[in-house]
């Protein structure tokens, strides 16, 4: 399903994947994908909750001739309230310019699954400069092996928390 504009303090239920390719603004509201989100546009909280029950995924890849995979930057979520929570059952995928602004400034991210920050490069030069929280604490809360990996070298959490410690490994891969 592709889904644009505004659920004004609704409650939404998607039942397989969903994606966005322009503006969902969710305010006061609460959106539960039950496959994965593929995010090309903005995914605006501002008072909500988003559950993705698979993975969510914010770049485009691109498969080249001689078998690299190329990334481009895809969409990014608002977190603009201090009750903003997004939960990730899979993993958390981006390739995007996290940082300033609204983007990461409040709220919580909870990743059940790995974190993969990618990068593009564009003309040699790597054109985005990974997840930077400017306050938004993000939790990594798995039983079984968790990976960080930001594939540029650059991540910075203002705020993190690794639950469920015991018995697991944690990689972190920058």
């Amino acid at each position: 399903a592709a889904v644009r504009g505004k659920l004004n303090g609704y409650d939404l239920n998607v039942s397989g994947n969903l994606t966005v390719n322009s503006d969902l603004y969710i305010q006061s509201g609460y959106l539960d994908v039950k496959g994965n989100l593929n995010n090309y546009g903005q995914v605006n909280l501002d008072g909500s909750t988003l559950i993705i029950e698979g993975d969510y995924n914010a770049y485009k890849s691109t498969a080249n001739k001689d078998g690299t995979t190329t990334y481009s930057e895809g969409g990014y979520i608002d977190m603009n309230d201090n009750v903003d929570k997004v939960s990730v059952y899979g993993d958390f995928n981006s390739c995007r310019n996290y940082c300033g602004g609204d983007s990461l400034y409040v709220g919580t991210i909870e990743i059940k699954g790995d974190l993969n920050d990618y990068y593009d490069y564009e003309n040699g030069y790597n054109t985005n400069w990974g997840i930077y929280s400017d306050g938004t604490k993000f939790i990594f809360n798995s039983t079984g092996k968790q990976t960080i990996t930001a594939l540029d070298g650059l991540i910075c959490f203002e705020d993190v928390d690794f639950v469920n410690t015991e018995n697991r490994v944690l990689a972190v891969n920058c």
